[in-house]
């Protein structure tokens, strides 16, 4: 969303006095999403993660073989998610505040009496007769 508030910002809408539509925003929703794909993919060759080839098509467009390019960032994806997991757990409980004072909470609960007194008054009916 914030690369499609960075778009709108740097292409102003013409007139400016129109309210955006839904089905404009989709347009421009689905045009951050092909920026954003095309900006992966060519980071990705240029970091060395794919070498994937790219052809101009005879419609003047180029073809990428989604498919094999996926396969091959989505690998890197599950590496990356699992050492970014690994070092938030490792610091997770440095996160917390520690106290030296005993924080213990004392528990007690009514007694069968006390629970069947309680229901009386409040039902008309004892606990155990439910």
């Amino acid at each position: 969303m914030r690369c499609l508030i960075e778009y709108l910002a740097a292409q102003p809408y013409e007139g400016g006095a129109l309210n955006a539509e839904d089905y404009e925003l989709e347009y421009m929703m689905a045009l951050m999403a092909e920026i954003i794909s095309y900006g992966t993919f060519c980071n990705a060759i240029h970091m060395g993660v794919s070498d994937q080839e790219v052809e101009c098509l005879l419609s003047g467009r180029y073809g990428v073989y989604q498919d094999e390019f996926s396969d091959v960032v989505s690998a890197f994806q599950v590496a990356y998610g699992e050492d970014m997991l690994a070092g938030q757990m490792s610091a997770f409980g440095g996160r917390f505040e520690r106290t030296s004072e005993d924080t213990s909470v004392n528990v007690t609960y009514p007694t069968q009496e006390e629970r069947d007194a309680a229901f009386l008054s409040d039902w008309g009916v004892k606990y155990q007769d439910i």
